[in-house]
This record gives structure tokens, sequence and C-alpha cells, in this order.
């Protein structure tokens, strides 16, 4: 296929199926017919993030120590887990990470977990 050199409207909705999709920005360049750092500019010019779903990564500030964590999950938890990780482009330690990262900043475990409120 001859790589586009100008991206068309309906080019614009492929991308954003595609993304819906959970296809990478790579797959979606090769579909559309064009060079991975082309998609980026045409997407940059468009507002369309590239990110998987749209959801921007977390943001690891210099002031903000880590702390590991251990904890240990049945062997079909850390699968699905790793084939997640896999699908979105993670390891599945950043997976977890974020997870348990977004669960804590948004005070969300009651609603993860389902518990009735914790006195």
């Amino acid at each position: 296929m001859p790589r586009q050199k100008t991206c068309k409207e309906d080019t614009f909705k492929l991308i954003q199926q595609l993304l819906e999709q959970g296809k990478n920005s790579l797959e979606i360049a090769q579909t559309v017919g064009c060079t991975h750092g082309t998609l980026r500019v045409w997407c940059s010019k468009a507002g369309i993030s590239l990110r998987r779903y749209g959801i921007p990564r977390p943001r690891r500030l210099p002031h903000d120590p880590r702390h590991p964590i251990q904890c240990h999950l049945p062997r079909a938890v850390v699968i699905n887990i790793e084939n997640y990780a896999k699908k979105s482009g993670m390891t599945r330690d950043a997976l977890a990470s974020r997870l348990l990262l977004q669960i804590a900043r948004d005070d969300l475990y009651m609603a993860v977990l389902d518990d009735k409120e914790v006195a």
C-alpha cells in the first residue's frame, strides 16, 4: 500500500475507530498507510491522543519516593493481569502499580472491594 502524504477526514475517523479497538500506534500507522512518525504528527495536529484508550500515564514526580509492596496472588489472577498488561503495552508490575495508585488517589477502596462502609 502506498503511503499517504496527507490525512483526510475519513482517515481521522478510521484512526479513532482503531484506537477504540485497542490498536497501538504502529498497527494504526500500518493500517492507514503512513509511517509511525507521520501518524504522530497528524494526531498531534488534530488533537488525537495516541495513548492507550486516551488515558494519560500517571506522572512520577521527583519528590515522590516510591516504596515497594510485595503481594501474593493466585496464578490465574497473575495471568489475567499479564494478558491485560501485554495488550496495553505495559509490564504486569506497571499495570498493578497503576491500578493501586488510582484506587488510592481516588479513594475507590469500597467501590472496588464492594464492601460496606468502613467505620
